[in-house]
């Protein structure tokens, strides 16, 4: 899944809209920010809560494209806590290799 621009409540609302009205299930996911300038402070409040939601159903969440600015962000909001750094790229390719390295772990 693929985020476009900034991630105000309302995108953080449609995200987490989009998730369940298509009855997502999946062990890991990577959701791309490359396009995310930064979050506005309800936007973080609203993402943390899906990305919760995915956690606690057993998904891994995997960050690609994150800027400094929306990185500080999240480590603010505690995201570090929930997500792990080592879950967190600056390029789609780092977080595609994470995947892989997971998928093959599960396996």
């Amino acid at each position: 899944y693929e985020i476009n621009g900034p991630l105000f409540f309302a995108s953080a609302k449609h995200y987490a809209e989009t998730l369940k009205a298509t009855g997502f299930k999946s062990k890991i996911i990577i959701i791309r920010m490359r396009h995310v300038p930064f979050i506005d402070s309800t936007g973080l409040h609203n993402f943390k809560d899906v990305i919760k939601v995915l956690k606690d159903s057993g998904t891994i969440i995997i960050l690609s494209g994150v800027n400094k600015k929306v990185m500080n962000d999240l480590k603010t909001f505690d995201f570090i806590d929930i997500i792990k750094q080592e879950n967190i790229f600056s390029t789609f390719k780092g977080a595609v290799e994470r995947a892989k390295e997971l998928f093959k772990q599960e396996v």
